[in-house]
């Protein structure tokens, strides 16, 4: 892979503080990996509208279900190290085929422009 993977949280901000830190970045592609991808406070980071304004401001955006969060573990789990269930359930998940598959196409993507994966949270 040549070019970096870039990892980014929406939290409060806005279309245009968004669209400045991926530019400033040389973004070409956003890869949304929330399991839900809304917000109460901002429309404007509703999928749809997330695939409608990205491209039109010149990056790509594409929506990963297969990375997302919000998983259940299992009954009997080994990732114990982990207290919170869904981050069990997460750790679970990225030995699952469905997992692996999710994570080639986004490196697969990210090999070929600058990608940002996008989650909710700000970090």
């Amino acid at each position: 892979m040549d070019e970096p993977l870039f990892t980014f949280g929406h939290g409060t901000a806005g279309r245009a503080e968004i669209t400045g830190l991926l530019r400033g970045a040389g973004v070409a592609a956003v890869v949304d990996v929330r399991t839900a991808p809304g917000s109460r406070r901002d429309p404007d980071l509703l999928r749809d509208r997330l695939a409608r304004w990205l491209p039109d401001d010149g990056i790509a955006y594409r929506w990963e279900p297969g990375l997302g969060g919000f998983r259940k573990p299992a009954p009997d789990s080994p990732d114990t190290f982990w207290r919170n269930d869904s981050f069990r359930g997460y750790a679970g998940y990225t030995r699952t085929p469905e997992f692996v598959a999710a994570t080639d196409r986004l490196l697969g993507e990210a090999a070929g422009r600058r990608t940002a994966v996008m989650c909710g949270e700000a970090v």
